[in-house]
Parts: C-alpha cells; sequence; structure tokens
C-alpha cells in the first residue's frame, strides 16, 4: 500500500495524456503541420529560411490548417455519408478522420531529417522523405473510407462515393469563390 497514492498519480496523469493525444483535434492539427511541411519542402521554402522559422511557420500555419481541414471534412463527409444512407454524427465523422490521418503523424518526425541534414545529402533525403509522406497520405485516405464506411455503416463504395461528393462540393465552392473574386476584380476595372 505505500505506492499506492504514486500509482494513482501516474495512472491520472498517464489517462489525461491520452485523453489529449486522443483528441482527433490534436492529430488534425499535427496531421496540418505535416502538410505545410510537405508544401514547404515541395516549393524548395526550405533553403530559403533557416530550420527553425520554418518549424514556426509550420506549426502556426498548418495547425489551424489542420483544424478546419477536419471541422470542413466532418461536415462535408457527414453530409455525404447522410445522403447515401449514413447514419454517423458528424463528431463520429471527425473522430473517424481524426483516427484516419495517424499515419501522417506518426511520420511527422520524417520531416526533420532532410531539414537538418547538410545541403549535399538534402537533395536524396527530401526524395526519400516526399516519396515515405506521399504513400503515408495515401495510407491516411484509404484508413479514412475504411474508418467512414464503418462509422456510417455503410459500403466501401458508398464511403468513396462521400469523398467524391465532399471533394466536388469543396473544389465547386472554391471555384465559385475564385469566380466570383474575379467578378468582382473586373467589374472594377482592375
Amino acid at each position: 500500500m505505500v505506492g499506492t497514492p504514486k500509482r494513482a498519480l501516474a495512472t491520472q496523469t498517464l489517462t489525461r495524456v491520452w485523453r489529449v493525444a486522443s483528441a482527433p483535434w490534436l492529430r488534425a492539427a499535427l496531421a496540418g503541420v505535416s502538410a505545410t511541411l510537405a508544401w514547404a519542402v515541395w516549393s524548395n521554402l526550405d533553403s530559403q529560411v533557416r530550420m527553425g522559422e520554418l518549424v514556426a511557420l509550420a506549426v502556426v500555419v498548418g495547425m489551424p490548417i489542420g483544424a478546419m481541414a477536419l471541422l470542413l471534412g466532418g461536415v462535408l463527409l457527414r453530409t455525404g455519408g447522410w445522403l447515401l444512407g449514413g447514419q454517423a454524427s458528424a463528431g463520429q465523422v471527425r473522430t473517424a478522420l481524426g483516427w484516419a490521418v495517424l499515419p501522417v503523424v506518426v511520420g511527422l518526425p520524417l520531416w526533420l531529417v532532410p531539414l537538418l541534414a547538410d545541403p549535399v545529402a538534402s537533395s536524396l533525403l527530401v526524395k526519400v522523405g516526399v516519396t515515405i509522406q506521399a504513400m503515408l497520405w495515401c495510407w491516411a485516405v484509404v484508413r479514412s473510407m475504411l474508418r467512414l464506411a464503418a462509422v456510417h455503416r455503410i459500403t466501401l463504395m458508398r464511403a468513396m462515393l462521400s469523398w467524391l461528393l465532399a471533394a466536388l462540393v469543396a473544389v465547386g465552392a472554391f471555384g465559385a469563390l475564385l469566380g466570383g473574386a474575379a467578378l468582382i476584380i473586373s467589374l472594377r476595372g482592375g
């Protein structure tokens, strides 16, 4: 009985850490950081700024992007799944998406290898890192479709159609936004 309070404190601490780590918002935010690092490396931004600035940019920009993507994806995939006979709530869909991006989150430290390497070896390491990250993102997409089908209680084909529907809505909304902006600019004479 001597170690019981310490054991109870350790158990409570681990439970709290697990509760925070299992939040879909955190995993989505970290996936956003990974996506921002991918964009920075692919656009050769890593050779123009220092590593600390790049990581800060990825955290400051990537975390809100990941959270917004989770929110928008949850709404669109919940609606798309509902139209195709699904039964999941938006929270269940967000949780499924949060678990689906786990491979990307686990692969996040892989970005540090090419960023910390010397410029000569960095080129090869970037190519290897980009390839591994692309495979992790593909794995995350497959996991998201499987999890979406499970939470909606629909077939995998309907889950894929839900993804296609969500993508079409997002692209259409983005196109309308850009088209409206271009129309306003042209009407103003610019």
